[in-house]
């Protein structure tokens, strides 16, 4: 890789860095507004109290309820940023693809909404494993997610679904917003530089329906590997 190809990567890694903990400090910052609002109504509640008005239960139950809403919302979000944050940890190791799947539609599910579209994960029904970079396996997906919604007209979720057959584990990404013609090759260019190093690569195609998916293929797992944990 030369040293304009490396500046390329660089740039496109801190851009999708950006975009995803930009989206996830809006989220938890919707939380926080949230959980303020709820205190501050509470406030309300006790200095009422104070001033001889019965407490109502219902409202105080109904205020807790929602207190308890946000804190889940928020560990989720942590607990994605987590998982963003040590992605980068090592190179390559084994990772489940079903949860990195997972952790990527929670990562962009509210972008792909705002966009005005939707995700639909299937993951294979046991370990699909494989031998990636988990930060760059992230970027992958996530660039062609971006490629399908920059590319207009998904009238349907876009489909994320884990897949384990004869050349190996793979994610594929189907959506209506694939054009033939519009595919944007610099995008999908990337994304296969990013699998190189896994040995993996991207591959475009038009299943039965005649949608275009996008298949990200890795080389099998040795058997008696053990996962990373």
């Amino acid at each position: 890789m030369n040293e304009t190809d490396t500046s390329a990567r660089l740039a496109r890694s801190l851009h999708f860095f950006g975009r995803i903990t930009a989206n996830l400090s809006h989220e938890m910052n919707n939380v926080v507004t949230i959980i303020g609002e709820v205190s501050g109504l509470l406030d309300d509640l006790l200095l009422l109290a104070e001033k001889g008005r019965p407490l109502d239960t219902e409202k105080l139950k109904s205020l807790s309820e929602n207190i308890k809403r946000q804190t889940r919302r928020g560990k989720a979000l942590i607990t994605e940023m987590n998982f963003l944050g040590h992605s980068i940890d090592e190179p390559l190791r084994q990772v489940d693809l079903n949860l990195v799947a997972g952790h990527i539609a929670s990562l962009v599910r509210r972008i792909v909404e705002r966009k005005g579209g939707a995700l639909d994960l299937r993951r294979f029904d046991g370990p699909v494993m494989a031998v990636c970079n988990p930060f760059d396996l992230l970027q992958s997906m996530f660039w062609c997610l971006d490629m399908a919604l920059e590319a207009g007209a998904v009238s349907e979720p876009i489909c994320i679904a884990t897949l384990v057959g004869g050349p190996g584990p793979c994610v594929s990404i189907r959506s209506t917003g694939f054009e033939h013609g519009d595919m944007d090759r610099a995008t999908l260019s990337h994304v296969g530089m990013l699998l190189t190093e896994a040995g993996g690569t991207v591959s475009s195609m038009v299943d039965d329906g005649g949608r275009r998916v996008i298949q990200l293929q890795f080389p099998p797992v040795a058997q008696d590997a053990a996962p990373a944990p």
